[in-house]
């Protein structure tokens, strides 16, 4: 797998760009190749950490591959891509949760995910159909979906990071809804598909599930009533979306998105400035963190996410409470001169981005 510098897949990488006009920084914490969720005996580890089944990792979701990425996958020839193209047809050919709007999540795949308390990085059952055994690794990386594409275990900027990556993913999420419908109304689905594929009353959570979606079958008629046209030529629609969205610019899938995308991209710009600010706020509170203390009295802290803690030594531990909303400088000439420790800006910029410390201005 060949994967770029950029912490997004190539098409989204390129939009970003245009969106924030600056590349963002990459999550090196986050190793998908060698998997930072997996125990290790290495120094530092710590049986506390949440870790992750070697055989599944963080690859038991199944994503929804939308129309334009499922054509951009299947136009990729590369030699690298092959293993993940050829699940991609598999599931084409199968049939199951597959319509014009792309490679959806099938209803028992749902329903399960729904009702195990602990699949996610455990259930090896749950894995995606697009994970490649052979190395480890994901089928689909350069045409991943907005939750693969935003989603790390462990971040450098912790809940600063955690921010920006969510705001990200609700506008590609957003991106990608609409561009589907797009996509599907570019290639002439015709009304009755339309109206198949878009009912006019969404199914709830709880509805019953039919026999075919147990048995991992496609209805054909319910298939054929929603693909209409181009029932039979599912990889040719798939490849003219996927043609129709790639030259695309920012500027046209803002449009197509309409306000809710554009109100996002606001949100989006406004996390990415923050994430690109080194600044230490004027005043500084300790704020309540989960800790586990160590036999050497420092402590693993739980903030942001029970995948990223950070491990403190005692001497940090025992200063957090200086820090009650005074003046930072003062508080760390104060810390120097009662307990001789030196707290750099860079450790005190750590300790706000994961929340240890909060902004008391």
């Amino acid at each position: 797998m060949s994967i770029n510098s950029s912490p997004l897949p190539p098409l989204y990488d390129r939009w970003m760009q245009q969106c924030l006009q600056s590349p963002i920084p990459n999550e090196p914490k986050a190793t998908c190749n060698d998997c930072a969720m997996c125990a290790t005996e290495q120094p530092g580890s710590s049986r506390d950490a949440v870790f992750y089944d070697p055989a599944s990792k963080c690859c038991t979701y199944m994503p929804t591959l939308w129309n334009f990425l499922v054509g951009a996958l299947l136009e990729d020839d590369s030699p690298e891509a092959a293993p993940g193209r050829r699940t991609v047809e598999a599931r084409i050919d199968a049939g199951v949760a597959v319509t014009p709007m792309g490679l959806q999540r099938p209803a028992v795949y749902e329903l399960l995910y729904s009702r195990i308390s602990n699949a996610f990085g455990q259930a090896q059952s749950m894995r995606c159909p697009h994970y490649i055994e052979e190395g480890g690794r994901c089928g689909v990386w350069r045409a991943r979906e907005s939750t693969c594409a935003t989603w790390f275990c462990k971040l450098e900027r912790g809940a600063l990071a955690s921010e920006f990556w969510g705001r990200l993913h609700r506008l590609l999420f957003l991106a990608e809804h609409s561009l589907s419908r797009w996509c599907v109304l570019q290639l002439d689905l015709g009304e009755p598909a339309l109206r198949s594929l878009i009912p006019r009353q969404q199914a709830s959570t709880g509805a019953p599930l039919a026999a075919a979606d147990f048995d991992q079958r496609a209805d054909p008629e319910t298939y054929r009533r929603k693909w209409g046209p181009w029932v039979g030529k599912e990889q040719e629609f798939f490849r003219r979306a996927g043609q129709l969205v790639r030259e695309l610019p920012w500027s046209k899938v803002r449009e197509l998105g309409g306000a809710e995308a554009q109100v996002a991209e606001v949100l989006v710009q406004d996390a990415f400035r923050r994430l690109s600010s080194t600044e230490v706020p004027e005043h500084l509170r300790a704020a309540s963190v989960n800790l586990k203390l160590d036999p050497d009295g420092g402590a693993l802290l739980t903030t942001y996410s029970p995948t990223d803690p950070l491990r403190l030594s005692k001497r940090v531990l025992e200063v957090l409470p200086y820090f009650d909303g005074r003046p930072t400088a003062a508080v760390v000439e104060s810390i120097c001169q009662t307990r001789g420790l030196d707290v750099t800006t860079p450790l005190l910029r750590r300790l706000v981005d994961f929340g240890v410390l909060e902004d008391a201005g």
